[in-house]
C-alpha cells in the first residue's frame, strides 16, 4: 500500500498497490493505517516538514495462536 502523509505525520489517504486478494481485508487495512498509524513527516532540503507518500508499506495480519479449552 501507499500512504499519503501530511506535514504533521498524519495519514491523509491510502491506496492498495498489491491486493491481499480480499477486498474487505485491503479496505480494513487502509482504514486502520489512516486511523491509527503516525509517521515522521518527509522533510525538504531546508529540513521543513512536508507532505509525502510512504510506499511500499507491507502489512502482515496474523491470527493469534488458538488457546486450549480452560486457558
Amino acid at each position: 500500500m501507499a500512504v499519503q502523509v501530511d506535514p504533521n505525520g498524519t495519514p491523509t489517504g491510502c491506496e492498495v498497490v498489491r491486493s491481499s486478494g480480499h477486498a474487505v481485508l485491503d479496505e480494513a487495512t487502509c482504514r486502520t493505517v489512516v486511523r491509527r498509524v503516525r509517521f515522521d513527516p518527509a522533510r525538504d532540503r531546508q529540513g521543513r516538514a512536508v507532505s509525502g507518500i510512504c510506499r511500499p508499506i507491507n502489512v502482515r495480519w496474523q491470527l493469534p495462536p488458538e488457546s486450549k479449552p480452560g486457558e
